[in-house]
This record gives structure tokens, sequence and C-alpha cells, in this order.
């Protein structure tokens, strides 16, 4: 017999379509499952690269270490175990300190909170050894405060990289004329801006604002300047402020 040229479809089971449908909803959650497996890996990724932020030089503010008194600018730290050469970024290792300003800003960056009287466990001790306690912050972060409440400080020091974020991105915006006196490698700077153009002498690194992401992302506390004469493993060139000797801070 001739062919009748009629080709059969084939209708597949109910089984067949089962077994396709379990398949689908598999591969749709084993992709959910993925996803959600790579957002926790990078937030857990984020949260440890943030803890370790001050021990690379990458950042001090908003990190784990508040109120640890744990200290690592100007190339040096006071950890026991982590040593300074883990900071392999260096922003936080080229510091200067701040001596004079009529910057508000700048004026009210260091700000000395608190004090052995309020202390609740360890005040008999810090009063019989004649400690001073203290946390040491910065104005912007803690706000107006009451003359009883905190003490502003200067002269400070302050990582390089973090005076040029203050000057360039939210200083010269807004004023036009302003000074800042500051000594850096030991010797004495002033950084003076008038009709909103730098004037001839003044670091022009000031003027210049660090790059996107470091702006953006990274942060840096001011600290008490180190004793009249220190420096810095980098040449920071650290001086004295008789208020801020003998202050034991939490930051």
């Amino acid at each position: 017999l001739a062919s009748t040229g009629v080709a059969s479809l084939a209708v597949p089971s109910v089984g067949a379509q089962l077994c396709a449908g379990e398949f689908a909803q598999q591969a749709v959650g084993a992709s959910s499952w993925g996803f959600v497996h790579l957002v926790s890996g990078l937030t857990v990724a984020v949260a440890v690269l943030n803890g370790a932020a001050p021990y690379l030089g990458l950042k001090t503010q908003a990190t784990w270490s508040v109120l640890s008194n744990l200290q690592v600018e100007g190339g040096v730290t006071n950890h026991m175990l982590i040593p300074a050469w883990t900071q392999i970024f260096g922003y936080a290792a080229e510091c200067v300190t701040i001596t004079k300003s009529n910057v508000p800003l700048l004026q009210e960056q260091h700000t000395i909170v608190g004090g052995t009287s309020r202390l609740s466990v360890f005040r008999g001790f810090a009063e019989r050894n004649c400690i001073q306690a203290g946390i040491h912050t910065g104005a912007a972060l803690c706000g107006e405060l009451p003359e009883e409440e905190g003490d502003v400080i200067m002269p400070y020091a302050i990582p390089l990289v973090e005076l040029r974020r203050l000057i360039s991105a939210q200083t010269m915006p807004i004023l036009q004329e302003f000074f800042v006196e500051y000594t850096h490698c030991g010797a004495p700077h002033r950084f003076e801006v008038q009709h909103g153009v730098p004037t001839k002498g003044s670091d022009s690194r000031l003027a210049e604002a660090p790059p996107w992401a470091v702006r953006k992302l990274l942060a840096f506390r001011s600290t008490a300047a180190a004793p009249h004469g220190a420096r810095s493993s980098s040449g920071g060139g650290w001086e004295s402020s008789d208020e801020a000797q003998g202050l034991a801070s939490a930051e």
C-alpha cells in the first residue's frame, strides 16, 4: 500500500507534563536560592571588610572599632595583635595637626564628651589613679552640646585626606574667605582662600577633592594631638595640646 503521507502528532502524557512542571519549579527555586546565597555572601563580605577597614588603613569612622580605643593614625597602631604593616592602603598614615581656623566645621571637629565622674564601673579606679576619661568624637556627630556635657579641643590631628575632603567638598563651595593653619611633617602651614581662590603659597592639594569613592565611602575621625615633639612613622609631625595630654580616649 502507498503511504498516506500524514504525520502523526505525539501528545505528551499527563505524567510527562507533571515532570516538566516539577523541573521548572526546581529550576526557579534553585535560581532564587542561588540569588539569596549571592546576596548573603556579599553582605557578609562587606560587613567583614567594614570591620577590618581600620586595620587596612581604609577608614576609621563607622566601623566596628568604635569605643575600642584603637588608634591607627600616623602609620602606627596600639593593637596588641595586628601590626601596623597591615595598613596597606595608608589613608590614615599621613596626618596633619590643625592649630587654628575660622571655619566652624574645623573649629568643632574634635570634641571630648563625658568625663571621669560619669563612669559607672571604673570611676573609683580612674579617680585613684588620676586618670581623665572621655569619649573623643566629632561635634558634627553629637550635635550642639551643653558646656557641661563636652569640650571642643584644638589643636587636634586628622588624616590629610579627610582635611582635603572637609575643605574641598564642604567648605569651599560655601565660604569664599577662610583660613586654616596646621602643621605637616613638623613644619607650619597656612591654607587661605580669598574671593573663592586659594592664595599664593597655600597647599593646592587641599583644594582638590579626593576621588569620588573616597569622598563617599571613606571617613576618618580626628584624634587628640600627640605629645609635643612626637612624630608618626610617616613623618606626620604631630604636636601636643595641654588639653589633650593625659586623656584616655575611647573612640
